[in-house]
């Protein structure tokens, strides 16, 4: 019977060679890096800052290059790591070799774990090397006009925010395609939940819909990863996530609920 160390690895060998992996890592990462590029280009070009008395470089805004670097972790990487969340599941059921995993691992409570473990890590190396990176094209912008802006705690409690949003999106793909098994239906779901459901339930403007609102992945992750955001929901509704820690609990329960839901289901399947 295969233990947890070997399941980790033969599902580090399936992540790896499955061709949805770079097809959306790739999309992730080019994608923001371009979208980046052309944000802070326009911005830097526009900017109207006198120097000091002495002609020496002024500091810009503080954390600059992480506001303009984090939109674009956040939109697209919450689209391509459901995406490719679902696939490490799904890939099995349309290729037939989920009979294979689970005859090598009857334990299925250990596949799921060893599919969270590989999913998560993953997920996490790419966003923080997309971020580094978008980050880092920012900065050259930013110095190309003459200016520097200095990172400080929060622009990386920002960074880290979104990375979290980010593995958390790619765990809720992975319990969808547990629950689903099939590709389209689990990235049709989790673009719902991410992208449809905060739009209805802003548009409804009932309290009990606004305060289930704030427990959705989207809206935990504006507080995670855009500094200095507000949340308000109306004249008279105090909200109920408010804080940074607050929202980075509900994003990790998404992130453990999903996939444990998905696990439920999956142990009492044949196949």
């Amino acid at each position: 019977m295969l233990t947890l160390p070997h399941l980790i690895r033969s599902e580090w060998i399936k992540l790896r060679t499955l061709r949805a992996t770079w097809v959306n890592v790739a999309l992730f990462g080019l994608g923001d890096l371009g979208l980046t590029a052309m944000t802070a280009q326009l911005e830097a070009a526009n900017v109207n800052i006198e120097p000091d008395l002495n002609g020496s470089i002024v500091h810009w805004t503080t954390d600059w290059s992480v506001r303009l670097a984090i939109p674009g972790v956040v939109a697209l990487g919450m689209i391509f790591m459901v995406v490719l969340g679902a696939s490490v599941v799904t890939s099995e059921y349309s290729s037939g070799s989920i009979r294979s995993t689970l005859s090598a691992a009857p334990r299925r409570g250990l596949v799921v774990v060893a599919k969270a473990i590989v999913v998560a890590a993953f997920c996490f190396v790419v966003t923080v090397a997309v971020e580094v990176a978008a980050v880092g094209v920012a900065q050259t912008c930013v110095v190309a006009q003459g200016f520097t802006a200095p990172i400080s705690v929060n622009g990386v409690k920002s960074a880290a925010g979104a990375t979290l949003f980010v593995v958390v999106a790619a765990l809720v793909g992975m319990g969808l395609g547990l629950l689903l098994r099939s590709n389209a239906a689990a990235v049709a779901v989790g673009l719902g939940l991410y992208l449809v459901l905060p739009g209805l339930a802003s548009v409804s403007q009932e309290p009990l819909a606004l305060h289930l609102m704030e427990l959705l992945p989207t809206s935990a992750g504006n507080i995670v990863s855009e500094e200095g955001f507000v949340v308000w929901l109306g004249e008279g509704i105090t909200p109920w996530v408010t804080t940074y820690g607050a929202a980075a609990a509900v994003l990790v329960a998404w992130g453990v609920v999903l996939p444990a839901a998905g696990w439920g289901v999956f142990r009492r399947r044949d196949g």
